[in-house]
């Protein structure tokens, strides 16, 4: 983002909060003639949950391409990788507002004023309309978008095999391959 802009959000709106957009960081590799291995690694990097997780991406990368690791520590983990935000960081990729409205409206650019603005009013009576019914039907303190990823998990924890080692330790097994996990403290060797 451009400093003068860094500068007037924080000056007006002091207490938010902005973060770097993966998009954004990836194409800025890509004009670096950064190798796609390493944003792959990164890709990779960004989206895991845990920091164990993000620390090993991030080392491959440091093996790979010390220069562009240097290059993205430029920027504090924080404003980029989901396991070290400070927030809730989704997979959604927000677009200026304009540039949105501008690829709705081509066909009523050529309308009259009047029409163009009943255009505009009927859209966004569609919109807000089918959003509300959306809301209504939705009963989860999440997102569709969780909702359907958390199904997802579940399923996949169905075809695990979990032995208790004590009240709050298990050995799960997945593929031949044996994991620890420890409830209470929270922590897990399988990543």
């Amino acid at each position: 983002m451009h400093q003068s802009i860094a500068y007037g959000i924080a000056k007006v709106y002091p207490e938010s909060y902005h973060e770097i957009c993966m998009y954004h960081l990836e194409q800025n590799l890509k004009r670096r003639k950064v190798k796609s291995e390493v944003i792959k690694l990164l890709q990779s990097a960004v989206r895991v949950y845990r920091r164990k997780e993000f620390d090993l991406y991030m080392s491959d990368i440091t093996k790979v391409d010390k220069k562009t690791y240097d290059y993205l520590m430029e920027e504090p983990p924080e404003r980029w990788a989901r396991s070290c935000s400070l927030g809730r960081r989704y997979d959604m990729l927000t677009t200026n507002i304009v540039e949105s409205m501008n690829s709705v409206l081509l066909e009523a650019r050529v309308l009259p004023i009047l029409r163009m603005m009943d255009f505009i009013q009927v859209k966004l009576q569609c919109w807000f309309y089918k959003r509300r019914n959306e809301a209504e039907e939705t009963f989860y303190d999440v997102s569709c978008w969780v909702e359907e990823e958390l199904k997802k998990k579940i399923d996949l924890a169905f075809t695990l095999n979990v032995f208790p080692v004590d009240s709050w330790r298990s050995r799960v097994e997945e593929e031949g391959i044996t994991f620890l996990v420890d409830l209470n403290k929270r922590i897990y060797d399988c990543f």
